[in-house]
């Protein structure tokens, strides 16, 4: 880990990293200057924070337990905010089977696909 994270966020200053997280961050960066109404599915704690964008969605992580298995009030939130979501690679195994991740796998086929990186689906929801 010897990349400085400082460069990409200020917010990460003192933070050192491998390239792959690097590449993560630089990503993450350069999808919210583009979509600056975004979330991150199905996790991505303070990416909103170190993009000093707002966020859409009242939790970071959307997944089963965290909601309750209760999809009323993120469905609510996208619905009025209408975000772009940035949907994980790294979680492409889970989206796909884990029952954790059933509302990510739902808003990822709801949705229509607008872009793609190497770390993120681009999904403007319906």
């Amino acid at each position: 880990m010897n990349t400085a994270l400082a460069p990409v966020f200020p917010q990460l200053g003192g933070i050192y990293s491998g390239p792959e997280t690097t590449a993560l961050y630089l990503d993450l960066k350069n999808l919210a200057s583009r979509y600056p109404n975004f979330k991150t599915l199905p996790s991505f704690p303070m990416a909103n924070y170190l993009t000093r964008t707002y966020p859409p969605l009242p939790l970071d992580w959307v997944v089963g337990r965290e909601i309750n298995k209760d999809e009323a009030p993120i469905r609510a939130a996208l619905e009025v905010y209408h975000p772009v979501l940035l949907i994980e690679k790294r979680y492409a195994d889970q989206i796909r089977t884990d029952p954790e991740m059933d509302l990510t796998r739902r808003l990822l086929l709801e949705g229509t696909v607008i872009g793609e990186t190497p770390n993120f689906w681009v999904v403007k929801s319906k």
